[in-house]
Protein backbone atom coordinates (compact mmCIF):
# COMPACT_ATOMS: atom_id res chain seq x y z
CA UNK A 1 0.00 0.00 0.00
CA UNK A 2 1.49 3.32 -1.03
CA UNK A 3 1.97 6.30 1.23
CA UNK A 4 -0.86 8.25 -0.42
CA UNK A 5 -3.29 5.34 -0.13
CA UNK A 6 -2.53 5.08 3.59
CA UNK A 7 -2.87 8.84 3.98
CA UNK A 8 -6.19 8.78 2.14
CA UNK A 9 -7.55 6.03 4.41
CA UNK A 10 -6.47 7.93 7.54
CA UNK A 11 -8.16 11.10 6.27
CA UNK A 12 -11.38 9.18 5.65
CA UNK A 13 -11.26 7.59 9.11
CA UNK A 14 -10.54 10.98 10.69
CA UNK A 15 -13.43 12.64 8.84
CA UNK A 16 -15.83 9.90 9.93
CA UNK A 17 -14.75 10.32 13.56
CA UNK A 18 -15.12 14.10 13.42
CA UNK A 19 -18.57 14.00 11.88
CA UNK A 20 -19.73 11.21 14.17
CA UNK A 21 -18.62 13.29 17.15
CA UNK A 22 -20.85 16.16 16.02
CA UNK A 23 -24.01 14.15 16.65
CA UNK A 24 -25.62 15.61 19.75
CA UNK A 25 -28.05 12.87 20.69
CA UNK A 26 -31.61 12.02 19.87
CA UNK A 27 -33.73 14.94 21.03
CA UNK A 28 -36.56 16.50 19.09
CA UNK A 29 -36.11 19.00 16.29
CA UNK A 30 -38.78 21.58 15.56
CA UNK A 31 -38.22 22.57 11.93
CA UNK A 32 -39.11 25.77 10.10
CA UNK A 33 -39.96 28.02 13.03
CA UNK A 34 -40.55 31.44 11.46
CA UNK A 35 -40.60 33.29 14.78
CA UNK A 36 -38.04 35.94 15.65
CA UNK A 37 -34.96 34.99 17.62
CA UNK A 38 -35.92 37.22 20.55
CA UNK A 39 -39.44 35.74 20.60
CA UNK A 40 -38.05 32.20 20.73
CA UNK A 41 -35.66 33.11 23.55
CA UNK A 42 -38.44 34.80 25.52
CA UNK A 43 -40.75 31.79 25.23
CA UNK A 44 -37.97 29.40 26.30
CA UNK A 45 -37.21 31.59 29.32
CA UNK A 46 -40.94 31.70 30.15
CA UNK A 47 -41.11 27.88 29.97
CA UNK A 48 -38.24 27.69 32.46
CA UNK A 49 -39.92 29.99 34.94
CA UNK A 50 -37.88 33.01 33.89
CA UNK A 51 -34.64 31.37 34.98
CA UNK A 52 -32.09 29.62 32.82
CA UNK A 53 -29.24 27.65 34.36
CA UNK A 54 -26.85 28.04 31.42
CA UNK A 55 -26.79 30.27 28.37
CA UNK A 56 -23.94 30.23 25.88
CA UNK A 57 -22.39 33.52 24.67
CA UNK A 58 -24.39 33.52 21.42
CA UNK A 59 -27.67 33.10 23.35
CA UNK A 60 -28.63 30.20 21.10
CA UNK A 61 -28.02 27.32 23.52
CA UNK A 62 -29.88 27.37 26.81
CA UNK A 63 -30.36 24.91 29.62
CA UNK A 64 -33.20 24.91 32.11
CA UNK A 65 -32.72 24.64 35.85
CA UNK A 66 -32.78 21.09 37.21
CA UNK A 67 -36.23 19.68 37.94
CA UNK A 68 -37.94 16.49 39.04
CA UNK A 69 -40.10 14.14 36.98
CA UNK A 70 -42.92 14.93 39.40
CA UNK A 71 -44.32 18.33 38.48
CA UNK A 72 -45.79 18.96 41.93
CA UNK A 73 -42.61 18.17 43.88
CA UNK A 74 -42.22 21.41 45.86
CA UNK A 75 -39.50 19.92 48.08
CA UNK A 76 -37.19 19.12 45.13
CA UNK A 77 -33.55 19.97 45.81
CA UNK A 78 -31.27 19.53 42.79
CA UNK A 79 -28.17 19.13 45.00
CA UNK A 80 -29.53 16.12 46.92
CA UNK A 81 -31.98 14.44 44.53
CA UNK A 82 -31.33 10.87 43.37
CA UNK A 83 -32.39 11.82 39.86
CA UNK A 84 -32.67 15.20 38.19
CA UNK A 85 -33.62 16.37 34.73
CA UNK A 86 -32.62 19.41 32.69
CA UNK A 87 -33.90 20.52 29.30
CA UNK A 88 -31.42 21.73 26.69
CA UNK A 89 -32.63 24.07 23.95
CA UNK A 90 -30.63 24.92 20.83
CA UNK A 91 -31.70 27.44 18.20
CA UNK A 92 -30.17 26.38 14.90
CA UNK A 93 -29.81 28.41 11.72
CA UNK A 94 -28.44 31.83 10.89
CA UNK A 95 -31.78 33.37 9.86
CA UNK A 96 -35.47 32.56 9.70
CA UNK A 97 -36.85 29.97 9.61
CA UNK A 98 -34.98 28.57 12.60
CA UNK A 99 -34.84 25.00 13.82
CA UNK A 100 -35.16 24.40 17.53
CA UNK A 101 -33.59 21.34 19.11
CA UNK A 102 -35.06 20.15 22.43
CA UNK A 103 -33.47 17.45 24.57
CA UNK A 104 -34.33 16.41 28.13
CA UNK A 105 -31.24 14.96 29.83
CA UNK A 106 -31.45 12.66 32.86
CA UNK A 107 -28.74 12.66 35.52
CA UNK A 108 -28.39 10.18 38.40
CA UNK A 109 -26.45 10.76 41.60
CA UNK A 110 -23.34 8.59 41.78
CA UNK A 111 -21.66 10.09 44.83
CA UNK A 112 -22.22 12.59 47.57
CA UNK A 113 -21.95 15.66 45.34
CA UNK A 114 -21.54 14.17 41.88
CA UNK A 115 -23.98 13.34 39.13
CA UNK A 116 -23.62 11.35 35.95
CA UNK A 117 -25.52 11.81 32.70
CA UNK A 118 -27.34 8.53 32.08
CA UNK A 119 -29.19 9.48 28.94
CA UNK A 120 -32.21 11.32 27.76
CA UNK A 121 -35.96 10.99 28.09
CA UNK A 122 -37.36 10.94 24.52
CA UNK A 123 -41.01 11.06 25.61
CA UNK A 124 -40.44 14.09 27.80
CA UNK A 125 -38.35 15.70 25.03
CA UNK A 126 -41.28 15.29 22.63
CA UNK A 127 -43.76 16.64 25.18
CA UNK A 128 -41.54 19.66 25.92
CA UNK A 129 -41.09 20.36 22.21
CA UNK A 130 -44.86 20.27 21.66
CA UNK A 131 -45.39 22.64 24.59
CA UNK A 132 -42.73 24.99 23.19
CA UNK A 133 -44.38 24.97 19.78
CA UNK A 134 -47.77 25.71 21.35
CA UNK A 135 -46.37 28.59 23.44
CA UNK A 136 -44.60 30.04 20.39
CA UNK A 137 -47.86 30.02 18.47
CA UNK A 138 -49.71 31.63 21.39
CA UNK A 139 -47.01 34.30 21.70
CA UNK A 140 -48.01 35.73 18.33
CA UNK A 141 -51.28 36.98 19.82
CA UNK A 142 -49.44 38.82 22.59
CA UNK A 143 -47.30 40.92 20.24
CA UNK A 144 -47.95 44.58 19.64
CA UNK A 145 -47.17 45.08 15.96
CA UNK A 146 -46.86 48.87 16.32
CA UNK A 147 -44.17 48.56 19.02
CA UNK A 148 -42.38 45.74 17.20
CA UNK A 149 -42.28 47.49 13.83
CA UNK A 150 -38.76 48.42 12.73
CA UNK A 151 -38.63 49.92 9.22
CA UNK A 152 -34.85 49.73 8.89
Amino acid sequence: MSFFAKLKSWVVVGAVLVFAGCESGEGVRLADQAYGLNDIRAVIAEMCGGKLRQVNPSNREMESPYYSRKKDDINFDAATAKERLATRFQILGDRRPYQIYVQVNVEKRVGRNSYELVGEDPKLSEKTAQELEKLLHESLGKRNMIDDFRPF
